[in-house]
């Protein structure tokens, strides 16, 4: 899915791994169904040329059911993106989503990641 969805922005994807109602809640911003989650990946993709979101780990609870997984971007930022201007560095920051899954999709998320730090400069 992230390798579809980030890398090849195939949206597609997401009617299989993502249900409707999906919540995906970060420092940022909370995104809410499948539309939003496409225009964040849109607004990523527009900010940071060179866009690449890299699956480091993957680790699966099939009892609870949830997933977490352990991701980096790398890019060069060359537009705004949430109030951060852009200064046309290489950028590199990793975090991790974990989700509840429910019926074999994803309902909910929630991310961290260390990009203000990155983004921000310290």
């Amino acid at each position: 899915m992230y390798e579809r969805l980030f890398n090849q922005a195939d949206a597609s994807v997401l009617e299989k791994y993502v249900s409707e109602d999906f919540v995906y809640r970060n420092p940022m911003q909370d995104t809410r169904g499948r539309q939003q989650i496409i225009d964040l990946v849109a607004a990523q993709r527009e900010a940071f040329t060179d866009f690449r979101q890299n699956v480091d780990e993957v680790v699966i609870d099939k009892e609870a059911p949830s997933m977490a997984v352990s991701w980096t971007v790398t890019g060069t930022h060359d537009k705004p993106f949430f109030g951060f201007p852009p200064s046309g560095k290489p950028i590199r920051f990793s975090g991790i989503t974990l989700f509840l899954w429910k019926d074999g999709q994803a309902v909910a998320a929630w991310g961290f990641s260390n990009m203000h730090e990155i983004l921000g400069g310290g």
